[in-house]
């Protein structure tokens, strides 16, 4: 395949040049003549629209160009900008050419260029005002050529629900006394409110149901519906007794309550009005129908010409505020407004029976919009006898415009629908042309994709329902460039494999190919599994594009850090000279200081503290640090924890900003999650976390801004509470600053209105793609949507659609669904422009779908399976050369180096991070190798023996360096290091630098329980002392709800019994030390000549009897990963450092508190053999069984290598994914 035509990742817009349908269209707009435009995915329909506002634009005229969401919004305002600059370059250019003389003499000025990129026929409505300036040229006293000064407005664009807005707010805001300026609800506005109204309404659902959070997310589902179809509360109660849903009843009175918030009459106006999204549209047609009605001292601010993208996913709302616009002729003496019957009513169908835009002129969507012709034809609707449904049109006169009428354009495809689920309606464009009286175009050819791509979509498309229109779906795509392989059907066994061999088809396209990674997509049909690709995508090694997650911020843990620190500063909690325990133990463990429960439990061995003054004591006690010198970290972070208390007191009189600012500047985590953020050797999921909180805490001070802006006097506390009190995710955090292209993984509705080259569409399972379950089945919004539309045909009984006396009512309904779910795949599969991939699952109780197959079987295009494994990650790959090169070395003289190193130095050579020898050999300079090796590199392609050599002894000197090293310094251990080293050196290695996985529970029910045993031997507490003490700090270990949290917790509390049980078995004139620190040097022989070895632990409980001391470990499972209990490392070191100190040692023992212990016998909780360690030599010789295992351990911890050894402590390793001693599972 050749190799792609790369663009910016931010997809940059090229004005099309005018060809004879553009200049059509353009002829048409410029006419004042209303216009629909259908066309097939990837026909230019945005093109088309963007390209008509720059051209008004720049001919002074007042346009706006509207979109169903804001993130589509976002990018045509780009596109936008775009096309104004490049229009104004052509005019500019096309200006130059007029005023320069030619050979033939003066240009005609008559005729415009060719290139203007402006239609040739621009007659119309006189301009005035902003047209006569529109252009002006300018030419310097030196006679230089003329340079082009365009000035022109603006761009805007919108949503329909932001420019209802913008009308309503001028309504209420320039009047001789005006009103408050209405509320705008969003999601966790309406949830709130929601909550405060849905307890005043009797519902037939148990309370259980009516409180919940998804209870009020289908209600509020249900209204935003109601509102754009105009369905009032009396309507709403007489459909629920046609169709028998008793919750469409109850739910009216409530509906009834939500309107009047929303009800803009003269009697509501003097109240600060809340509205949502849903009725936005209708009350600023309310606004315009009664705009001189009221004391407004201005003309409402409407544009000359409102262009509509994608108008088959806009609501009926929308539909309604577009038909006022186009009908509307306001004068400017008061009563000049609405002619009688010139508005339609509020609602489609409603109660009054009036039918506005939109309304069907049959019952099942069937037939092609009036005047809609052949592709590339131009039909012109017929004159019409009235208005929307039958209403008269003012004036009496089909498309007369004066005055302050709108122009209107809408364009769309019923086809690709991807908003039904939010109230769009594709059936709208079938009467689009009668509802404006607009002239209906198809756009004639495809211009994105491969032919097999646009035939596929065409194949799909013929399972939609016809919605109407159908001229759309005959394009010519015969031009496309013919290529076998852009399409390709592909079967998995499980979801895993499937996006592992996305993520290696994406790497070659880049590697191979030079794709840029932001010209890749994966596109889903459920949002849940967006996340879940992200992360299989981040293990394979492919960049992500930054994603907008809606969240809540009080959710987030550095914003909840944040927040939290400042509420307790403002009750005086913290910043204070006396600290509250608890706040100071939640800014312990918060991110922005980052102790782990376990960390503090060693803390307060090493303090010596009780745990209800620990917190207390780390924020105030500056002498703590002496105590700390053996363990940096901790008193790093107690720093830091004392740095942020100190600037909540300095800040607290400064107010919520300040506090918050302070803060966050003391925490210093601005720098150390940069440098995360920013660091690619790190590991992708913590670069990823670190972004990602940055982003989080410039949001938060971003809302906390605006907030102080338009509360001036009210008190942060407030502001605290209104957090708090969100129930449902609204704040937007948008990635910020420059990062580099990633691969973007997003939903249908997500990618509408962008293109890549690569699109992989997932989840093409049967029960996911299609999804034919009945959406919203308690409050049945879309058979509300069904009915108020008219997609279910008159011919069926409302009543039966809620049972299943009528299957073929049924048939009719998931029918319709099935027509949704084929547009969204429709809609996917046309973001392809180069390589479209279509998978599915076929593996265990998954398999592909209807879609899947249909598609597959017409298209003859084969299903190729995909087999598990085989698909190395480029860090896989790089682990695993060096693993097969240390080995290669190590054992084999290096016969298979010279290739093995060819392949990391071309990995190197492409970047690739750890490849490049020098970072992971060790010391720079250390050999003749890691110096010459980049020379090595420049004049071939593969490493000769001679640099296999250097490798050689590079890796001897390299070992032999580290153990000199070790010898001049000594060597290090605890004796849980040779334990866990003795198990597996490599897992050893990762946790000791920093690949510890987050505190377990196991790791924190053992840290409770060994502080336990030290507070029962201290203090002497008897079984239900013990008991009482634990059932006060058991809230630490934070063990999950429900059944498996009560069963830890019962297993824990045996553990306390068994503990109670040993320890009063104990007698009670024995001497006992616990938590003793025991700290030793032994010199041992490692490699042929002594080490020193310094051994440092802390044993849990040293027992003197009479025959010496015996050294106690507890456990808190139930079985220990060890060859044998005699031979316990852990013991052993303990014994071999306490002899070295001249102590009588006789043994030690394991003690398995987590044991069952049936009959509460002492003896059974001891491990078998652990009491009888194997006796060793080394007070005789020097040298025993014990010391072997210490002195092996010192050696291995040397590196350079790790070994990874396997055994039944695999089966719970963190690490198993990527272990090379695990390579049959192909997790590399």
């Amino acid at each position: 395949m050749s190799k792609f035509c790369l663009t910016p990742p931010s997809q940059r817009f090229e004005l099309p040049r005018p060809d004879a349908f553009t200049t059509k269209a353009s002829q048409l707009v410029g006419e004042g003549r209303n216009l629909v435009a259908l066309g097939a995915p990837g026909s230019g329909k945005t093109t088309l629209a963007v390209s008509l506002v720059a051209q008004a634009v720049a001919q002074g005229r007042q346009a706006v160009l509207l979109s169903p969401t804001r993130v589509r919004a976002d990018q045509l305002r780009t596109y936008l900008v775009q096309a104004q600059t490049q229009l104004a370059n052509r005019q500019g250019q096309a200006a130059a050419q007029e005023l320069t003389p030619t050979s033939g003499g003066p240009a005609d000025q008559s005729a415009p260029a060719a290139d203007s990129g402006v239609p040739a026929d621009k007659s119309g409505p006189a301009q005035t005002g902003p047209a006569a300036s529109a252009q002006t040229y300018t030419q310097d006293a030196a006679g230089a050529a003329p340079t082009a000064s365009v000035q022109v407005d603006t761009p805007r664009v919108f949503t329909p629900a932001a420019f209802a807005l913008r009308i309503l707010s001028q309504w209420f805001s320039q009047r001789l006394q005006p009103l408050p300026a209405p509320v705008l609800l969003m999601g966790a506005d309406e949830d709130a409110a929601l909550e405060q109204l849905i307890g005043q309404v009797s519902w037939s659902q148990p309370a259980e149901v009516t409180q919940t959070r998804g209870f009020r997310a289908q209600i509020r589902n249900l209204f935003s519906r109601c509102g754009e179809l105009g369905v009032d509360y009396q309507l709403l109660e007489q459909l629920g007794q046609a169709a028998q849903v008793q919750l469409w009843c109850e739910a009216a009175p409530l509906l009834k309550l939500w309107d009047s918030q929303s009800d803009i009459s003269a009697a509501n106006r003097a109240m600060a009005l809340k509205l949502d999204t849903a009725r936005l549209q209708d009350r600023a047609l309310y606004a315009l129908e009664h705009w001189y009605q009221a004391d407004v001292t201005a003309p409402p601010q409407l544009p000359d010409l409102v262009v509509v993208d994608d108008y088959q996913d806009c609501t009926a709302a929308t539909a309604r505020l577009l038909h006022a616009l186009a009908a509307l002729n306001l004068g400017e003496a008061e009563g000049q407004g609405w002619s009688a019957g010139q508005v339609p009513s509020a609602g489609l169908g409603g109660a009054s029976g009036a039918q506005g835009p939109g309304s069907r002129s049959s019952a099942n969507g069937s037939g092609d919009a009036t005047g809609a012709g052949e592709p590339g034809d131009v039909g012109v609707s017929g004159p019409s006898t009235g208005g929307p449904g039958g209403v008269s049109s003012p004036g009496g006169a089909v498309g007369h415009r004066d005055g302050r009428s709108t122009q209107i354009v809408v364009l769309g495809n019923p086809d690709e629908a991807v908003e039904t689920f939010r109230g769009g309606d594709p059936l709208m464009l079938a009467s689009a042309a009668r509802d404006f009286d607009a002239v209906a175009l198809t756009l004639p050819q495809v211009h994105r994709g491969s032919r097999q791509i646009a035939a596929l979509i065409e194949l799909a498309v013929q399972q939609v329902q016809v919605a109407g229109c159908i001229s759309q779906r005959r394009p010519n795509y015969q031009h496309l460039a013919q290529n076998s392989q852009s399409v390709c059907f592909k079967i998995a066994p499980d979801d895993t494999v499937q996006v592992g061999a996305v993520a290696a088809h994406m790497r070659s396209l880049h590697l191979e190919q030079g794709l840029a990674w932001g010209q890749m997509a994966v596109i889903v049909r459920q949002s849940s599994s967006v996340e879940l690709i992200r992360q299989e995508l981040r293990r394979g090694g492919v960049p992500l594009a930054p994603d907008t997650p809606a969240l809540l911020l009080r959710s987030e843990p550095a914003a909840k850090a944040l927040l939290d620190c400042a509420r307790a500063a403002l009750e005086q909690l913290l910043g204070v000279p006396v600290v509250q325990e608890e706040a100071a133990r939640s800014l312990l463990l918060s991110p922005l200081v980052g102790f782990s429960a376990i960390e503090l439990r060693r803390l307060r061995r090493i303090l010596g503290e009780s745990p209800d003054h620990l917190s207390t004591r780390v924020l105030s006690d500056t002498e703590l640090f002496d105590q700390l010198e053996a363990a940096p970290t901790l008193a790093a972070k107690a720093k830091v924890a004392q740095a942020i208390n100190e600037a909540l007191a300095k800040e607290r009189s400064e107010g919520l900003e300040a506090l918050v600012w302070g803060a966050w500047q003391a925490s210093g985590k601005a720098q150390y999650w940069r440098q995360l953020a920013l660091d690619i050797e790190a590991d992708s999921l913590l670069r990823q976390r670190a972004d990602h909180d940055l982003d989080v805490v410039i949001s938060l001070f971003k809302r906390l801004e605006v907030w102080s802006e338009r509360n001036p006097s009210a008190p942060g506390q407030q502001f605290l509470d209104e957090l708090e009190a969100q129930q449902v995710a609204s704040d937007s955090v948008a990635a910020l600053g420059a990062r580099p292209q990633g691969v973007s993984v997003l939903t249908v509705a997500a990618c509408a209105g962008r293109q890549w080259e690569f699109v992989a569409v997932l989840g093409i399972d049967d029960g996911v793609w299609p999804n034919l379950r009945l959406r919203d089945s308690l409050t049945q919004t879309g058979l509300l949507t069904d009915i108020v539309s008219q997609r279910i045909a008159d011919t069926v009984n409302l009543a039966s659609l809620t049972s299943s006396s009528d299957p073929q009512a049924l048939a009719q309904a998931r029918a319709q669904i099935c027509s949704d779910e084929m547009r969204l795949l429709v809609a996917a599969m046309s973001r392809a422009n180069s390589q479209l991939w279509l998978g599915a699952v076929n593996g265990g109780e998954q398999g592909p779908s209807s879609f899947f197959n249909y598609l597959s079987r017409q298209s003859a295009i084969p299903v190729e399976p995909i087999q598990p494994g085989g698909a190395y990650t480029l860090r896989g790959l790089v682990a695993t050369l060096r693993r097969q090169l240390m080995l290669d070395l190590k054992h084999n003289d290096g016969t298979q180096a010279p290739q093995i190193a060819a392949l990391l130095a071309a990995l190197a050579q492409r970047g690739v991070p750890g490849a490049d020898p020098r970072s992971w050999l060790g010391i720079a300079g250390a050999s003749q190798f890691l110096t010459e090796l980049p020379a090595q590199l420049e004049g071939q392609d593969r490493l000769g023996t001679q640099v296999t050599a250097h490798a050689v002894v590079a890796l001897k000197q390299l070992q032999a360096q580290r153990v000199n090293q070790a010898r001049q310094r000594g060597a290090r251990l605890s004796p849980s290091d040779v334990e866990n080293i003795e198990t597996c050196p490599l897992r050893w290695y990762l946790q000791r630098h920093g690949g510890s996985p987050a505190s377990s529970s196991a790791q924190q029910i053992g840290a409770l329980i060994h502080w336990l045993a030290q507070q029962g031997q201290e203090h002497g507490l008897s079984r239900e002392q013990l008991l009482d003490l634990f059932y006060r700090e058991r809230s630490s270990l934070q063990l999950p709800g429900g059944w498996y949290g009560r069963q830890e917790n019962q297993r824990v509390e045996k553990m306390v019994e068994n503990l109670a049980l040993y320890l009063a078995n104990s007698p009670a004139n024995m001497q006992v030390e616990v938590e003793c620190p025991v700290r030793a040097q032994v010199e041992l022989e490692v490699d042929g000549a002594p080490l020193k070895i310094k051994i440092s632990g802390r044993a849990d409980r040293l027992e003197h009897t009479s025959q010496g001391i015996d050294v106690i470990d507890f456990k808190t499972g139930a079985s220990v990963d060890s060859a044998g209990a005699q031979t316990n490392a852990q013991l052993a070191t303990y014994r071999v450092a306490l002899q070295a100190r001249g102590e009588n040692v006789h043994g030690g023992a394991l003690i398995m508190l987590g044991k069952e212990n049936k009959k509460a016998q002492v003896d059974a909780l001891t491990y078998p053999g652990s009491r009888e360690l194997a006796p060793s030599d080394y007070l005789e010789t020097g040298q025993g069984w014990d010391t072997d295992l210490i002195s092996a351990a010192a050696r291995d911890s040397l590196g350079p290598s790790y070994q990874a050894r396997t055994g039944e402590h695999c089966r719970h390793c963190a690490y198993q994914d990527f272990c090379p001693a695990l390579s049959d599972r192909n997790y590399l």
